[in-house]
């Protein structure tokens, strides 16, 4: 979300998302490929849902190189 203003960052989340498993199979990560092109806000955080419910949640500032 947009730190700045609390709204979504509008992506197709499926079809960016791959997820990463352990060698029993558990999903033990995952890695969100953004689109060539996207411009992202000056601070974004990252919420990890599982269903409705939020597993983790991080603050990043990024950078527009």
């Amino acid at each position: 979300m947009d730190e700045a203003t609390r709204e979504p960052i509008a992506l197709d989340y499926q079809a960016n998302l791959t997820a990463l498993a352990d060698a029993a199979g558990t999903i033990a990560g995952g890695t969100l490929t953004l689109p060539a092109g996207t411009r992202l806000p000056e601070a974004v955080t990252a919420i990890v849902m599982l269903d409705v419910y939020p597993l983790h949640r991080e603050t990043m500032v990024t950078s527009h190189e």
